[in-house]
């Protein structure tokens, strides 16, 4: 288990930050995508970023965020 923080002037340089170092991970380490897990404060605010800087970078992703159902 190998825990990192990241800690950046914008959430973009963040986001191309830790995208570029799972990528990485994945090419010098036999880490599969799917136990890599990356936690932001807000998805309102990192969704869009997160998409650019992953598919920039060809790293795999899944964004998770809970969907409110109004009745």
């Amino acid at each position: 288990l190998d825990i990192s923080a990241v800690q950046t002037v914008d959430r973009f340089f963040e986001m191309d930050e830790i995208a570029r170092a799972i990528k990485s991970t994945l090419v010098h380490s036999q880490a599969k995508p799917e136990e890599i897990l990356v936690v932001v404060p807000s998805m309102k605010n990192y969704k869009g970023t997160i998409e650019a800087a992953f598919e920039d970078a060809g790293v795999p992703y899944f964004v998770d965020e809970a969907i409110r159902i109004v009745t």
